[in-house]
C-alpha cells in the first residue's frame, strides 16, 4: 500500500524486524535466568488436590 510512496519500506521493515528478533534472544539469553531452586519439605496443598484428581479421573474413566 505504501510501497508507491516510500519503495525501501518492506526492506527498511525486514531490517527491523531482523534487529528485533536478534534483541530479544538476547534478552531471553542473558536478562532472564532461571530463578536458583530452592529445598522443600513437601508440595503443600497441592497433595490432596492431585489425590481429589486421581479419584475423579478413575471415576470419569469408569462412567466414559
Amino acid at each position: 500500500m505504501f510501497a508507491a510512496l516510500f519503495p525501501l519500506a518492506p526492506l527498511l521493515a525486514l531490517v527491523i524486524g531482523i534487529i528485533d528478533l536478534r534483541v530479544d534472544a538476547l534478552r531471553l539469553l542473558w536478562l532472564n535466568r532461571r530463578p536458583i531452586p530452592m529445598m522443600a519439605s513437601g508440595i503443600g496443598i497441592w497433595l490432596p488436590i492431585l489425590y481429589f484428581l486421581q479419584y475423579a479421573a478413575v471415576m470419569t474413566n469408569a462412567f466414559i
